[in-house]
C-alpha cells in the first residue's frame, strides 16, 4: 500500500509540474544579426532574446515574422519546445504570457552521448576598439576527418563586461550540456555570437545592441497530445 501511495504521488507531482508552469523572464537583449544565405549573399536583421540571468535552462528567440507580429520559440532544456506569434504593439506592454497546450512540444536532448566530443575552452582576451573582453569557444575533441564528417562547426562567444550577474547564454543544447558538467567559463551576456561552419566560414555573427531589464511570466501547460520535438544536434 505504501508503495501504491508513493507511485501516485510521484505520479501527481509529475503531472503538476507539467499541467502548468511558469517561466519567470527578466532580461531582453536585442542583437544585430548577420547571416550567411546559401547563394553567399548577407542577411542582416535584428533579433531579440528574453533570458533569465539567474537560470539559463531556458530561453525564448525573437524575430520579426511581418509587420504586425514577431515569432518566438522557447527552449526549455529536457522540458518543453514551443513556437507562437505575439502582437507587436501587445507585446511591448504585456507582461504575462499564456501558451495553450496544443502550441507545446516535449523537448528531449536525445544526442546527449555525443556532448563527450566536446569541451568549451576559455580564450585569450580579445580587443575590440581598444577594450578587453573575455572569450571562450566550443572545441570538437576527436580529430579533422571525423570534424568533417560530422560537419562540426564552432562558436565563439566574446562577453560583455559588467554582465557578471548574468549566468552564461549557451543556447546550443549539447554545449549547454557541456557547460553543466564543467562551468568553467566566467558569467556574463554575450557581447558578440560567431558561428563557423566546419569549413571555417563564418555563417552566423549576432553583435549585442542593448540590454533592458523587463519583467515577464511565461505560463505553460502539459502537451495536449504526447508530441516529441527530436532534437538533432
Amino acid at each position: 500500500m505504501l508503495r501504491l501511495i508513493l507511485v501516485l504521488l510521484a505520479l501527481f507531482m509529475s503531472y503538476s509540474f507539467y499541467a502548468q508552469q511558469s517561466l519567470n523572464f527578466n532580461m531582453l537583449l536585442t542583437y544585430e544579426c548577420k547571416f550567411v544565405n546559401q547563394d553567399s549573399t548577407l542577411r542582416t536583421e535584428t533579433r531579440y532574446k528574453l533570458t533569465n540571468s539567474k537560470d539559463n535552462s531556458y530561453f525564448i528567440d525573437i524575430k520579426n515574422l511581418d509587420s504586425l507580429n514577431y515569432h518566438l520559440t522557447l527552449k526549455y532544456f529536457d522540458h518543453i519546445l514551443t513556437e507562437f506569434k505575439v502582437d507587436k504593439e501587445n507585446f511591448k506592454t504585456v507582461n504575462r504570457l499564456n501558451i495553450e497546450c496544443d502550441l507545446i512540444f516535449n523537448y528531449k536532448h536525445n544526442f546527449k552521448n555525443v556532448a563527450k566530443d566536446y569541451s568549451i575552452v576559455n580564450k585569450e582576451d580579445t580587443l575590440i576598439n581598444n577594450i578587453k573582453y573575455k572569450q571562450y569557444q566550443s572545441k570538437y575533441l576527436r580529430g579533422k576527418k571525423s570534424r568533417l564528417k560530422k560537419k562540426a562547426g564552432q562558436i565563439t562567444y566574446i562577453i560583455e563586461n559588467n554582465t557578471e550577474y548574468h549566468l552564461p547564454i549557451i543556447s546550443h543544447p549539447t554545449l549547454n550540456l557541456v557547460w553543466k558538467l564543467k562551468k568553467n567559463v566566467p558569467n556574463g551576456i554575450f557581447k558578440e555570437f560567431i558561428f563557423k561552419d566546419y569549413l571555417g566560414k563564418i555563417i552566423n555573427h549576432y553583435t549585442l545592441l542593448k540590454i533592458e531589464k523587463i519583467n515577464l511570466i511565461v505560463n505553460t501547460e502539459k502537451p495536449c497530445h504526447p508530441k516529441n520535438y527530436n532534437n538533432s544536434y
